[in-house]
């Protein structure tokens, strides 16, 4: 008798990301009060990323933590300033004045 053993392996495709996407996961997300187009997030890439949904684009990138961000929150009281923390032990106060 003669087996033979064939192993097909499917190869996975990489989704393609858009341009200024995280470089790896999103850990935190927030929605502005004021302006509901809007959206921060912070991954375990260190960044913090400020998304327009109107437009399907991120607007800007902050890169200031040090290691993984947990946790992005808008002040209620001023809808333009945005607070992050993360693994580096490191609390965020960015103004985003256009």
């Amino acid at each position: 008798m003669n087996w033979r053993l064939c192993v097909w392996q499917k190869k996975k495709k990489k989704k393609a990301l858009k341009p200024d996407s995280h470089a790896d996961a999103v850990l935190a997300l927030s929605w502005n009060r004021d302006y509901r187009n809007v959206l921060a997030s912070g991954s375990a890439d260190t960044t913090v990323k400020v998304w327009d949904l109107a437009t399907e684009q991120c607007s800007v990138t902050l890169d200031i933590h040090q290691d993984k961000v947990q946790a992005v929150a808008w002040n209620p009281a001023q809808a333009s300033v945005l607070l992050s923390g993360g693994f580096d032990k490191a609390v965020c106060l960015v103004s985003l004045m256009s």
